[in-house]
């Protein structure tokens, strides 16, 4: 599987900051600088923040839950469909595209609701030009991976198309970490959390280093950059902090492209 490896804070980061802030002040019927802190409740002060981050971010791991199990069954009945010969495999393919192109993007707005970006009436925010772009670029480069998936289906097991398709399915998350971490703003420390009893070495290197800022954050979890690649448990810890303490470390921290060199070095190593 192809569990694309361009799906990185640092990709998301090249965006226009200012577009976004447009594009979001635009969905709010407010003019651009015009006070957001109702709408937008980062900035509400640490205790607000957190409290508030923990009510959304409930809310989005629901949502996303039920965009999963959407996005599992859609494909599912695609493969299965097109591997007992019900439909042909341009049918299945028009099929799964159109619900992978549907839940990628969702995904990707709740991991934005989850720490409190979503509209007055509560609903998620409409994606901007740039984050758009990302996202057809994302889904173009996965969905050329899954057609070859899709081409073997009929010569593959029930275990091994249940394997496959859970890995699609997980790559779902990373999609929705990127937009939590694109829109948390600057004035953050994050913790890569080690949840699994056995986390790959690449994760225990990524947990070794913390704190990252939003700028020196190497990837997200499930990114496929680790070895654990779709399989990682890992989460992020998002905590409001204040500018100082981010450039503090940020002045101290290594380099994202050194910690990921140094897991790449790590996998070489392993073959």
């Amino acid at each position: 599987m192809g569990v694309s490896d361009t799906i990185t804070p640092h990709v998301l980061n090249a965006l226009s900051e200012r577009e976004i802030a447009e594009t979001k002040a635009i969905a709010t019927a407010r003019p651009p600088g015009d006070a957001k802190a109702s709408d937008v409740e980062l900035t509400q002060g640490s205790r607000r923040f957190a409290s508030s981050q923990r009510a959304h971010a409930r809310a989005a791991s629901k949502q996303l839950e039920k965009e999963i199990g959407r996005f599992t069954a859609g494909i599912g009945e695609a493969l299965r469909k097109y591997r007992n010969g019900d439909w042909s495999k341009t049918k299945a393919e028009t099929r799964a595209s159109i619900i992978f192109k549907d839940v990628t993007r969702t995904a990707y707005q709740l991991g934005t609701k989850s720490v409190g970006l979503v509209k007055p009436t509560g609903s998620l925010y409409d994606l901007t030009p740039s984050e758009n772009r990302w996202i057809d670029s994302y889904i173009k480069e996965e969905f050329g991976y899954f057609k070859k998936f899709l081409a073997q289906a009929p010569n593959i097991s029930d275990k091994q198309l249940k394997y496959r398709l859970g890995l699609y399915a997980a790559a779902m998350r990373s999609v929705y970490e990127s937009g939590r971490v694109l829109s948390v703003g600057e004035d953050v420390l994050i913790t890569w959390v080690l949840q699994s009893d056995e986390p790959c070495p690449d994760c225990q290197t990524l947990a070794r280093n913390n704190p990252y800022t939003v700028n020196t954050l190497p990837t997200t979890p499930k990114a496929g950059q680790t070895r654990c690649r779709g399989n990682c448990y890992c989460s992020l810890k998002i905590d409001k902090v204040s500018k100082k303490e981010v450039d503090k470390v940020e002045k101290t921290h290594r380099s994202a492209k050194y910690v990921l060199r140094k897991i790449k070095q790590q996998q070489r190593r392993r073959k």
